[in-house]
């Protein structure tokens, strides 16, 4: 099963965002900042012989569309900066998805995030319980980069770049116990083999590091079994159309100044 995720910076990309759906035979569409209609999107998306449909939230920080044929995506419950649904696939068990569209770093203070981490993880970790598992997947435009720290500490979203440290599921600091989150965005770091180095491009001042991977999914480690790593892409093509610039920089433009994210889950 196929999930892209994408930021499209308060865009109208109803065909290109059909035409990415169809090319990648995507299962799962979750949008930050769209200004794209639902009904001009399912209408572009059965134009092109796919149908899909809208889980309905009131949050305009998100959207979430399923192809109803292979998913049914269930809202939970919205808060400020994030959905929760479960995701039901037949011959499998239901998964928890949380889509989150957080501040940015340049709106907020730098200890705003460790707040919006913690929170973020005590969410989650509620839902689960009342879920009754941990078969979950945090996706979304989390505008930090995996190595923040509020990222990687152990009270905030506790994301690690290796599975044989997630699939230890657990660690103890300081007499308190902390769920892992896998995190394979660490990989796509870097311009070998000619792919972006990463989703956001902003250039800074004094101390940059240009490329951001501010666009993220990190999964429980009860799901690493049917989660590909090599899967994760950053996607910069859309059929013949590319999502870049001359200068190789995202084409804010005529797409989006975020490129799209897009991830599998082996179920059923």
């Amino acid at each position: 099963m196929k999930f892209i995720f994408w930021n499209i910076d308060k865009k109208n990309r109803a065909d290109l965002l059909a035409d990415l759906v169809h090319e990648q035979h995507a299962d799962v569409l979750m949008l930050a900042e769209s200004a794209t209609p639902s009904e001009e999107l399912i209408a572009a998306l059965s134009n092109r012989g796919t149908d899909f449909s809208l889980a309905t939230f009131e949050s305009r920080k998100v959207a979430v569309f399923f192809r109803p044929g292979t998913a049914h995506v269930i809202p939970r419950l919205e808060y400020p900066h994030v959905v929760t649904a479960q995701l039901d696939v037949d011959g499998a068990e239901p998964i928890l998805l949380a889509v989150a569209h957080l501040r940015d770093l340049r709106n907020s203070k730098p200890t705003d995030k460790h707040s919006e981490a913690e929170i973020l993880q005590q969410l989650i970790r509620e839902e689960e319980v009342r879920a009754g598992h941990q078969r979950t997947v945090l996706v979304g435009d989390l505008n930090m980069d995996p190595h923040h720290e509020a990222m990687i500490r152990a009270g905030g979203l506790h994301g690690v770049m290796a599975r044989s440290i997630a699939e230890q599921r657990t660690r103890t600091v300081a007499d308190r116990q902390y769920e892992y989150f896998y995190n394979p965005m660490w990989g796509l770091y870097g311009d070998r083999d000619g792919r972006p180095p990463g989703t956001y491009y902003y250039r800074g001042s004094y101390v940059t590091q240009f490329w951001h991977m501010l666009d993220q999914v990190l999964v429980r480690p009860a799901l690493l079994e049917a989660f590909p790593t090599e899967c994760v892409i950053i996607i910069d093509r859309v059929a013949e159309r590319s999502l870049l610039t001359c200068s190789g920089l995202p084409d804010r433009e005529n797409a989006s100044d975020h490129l799209p994210i897009m991830f599998e889950l082996n179920l059923g």
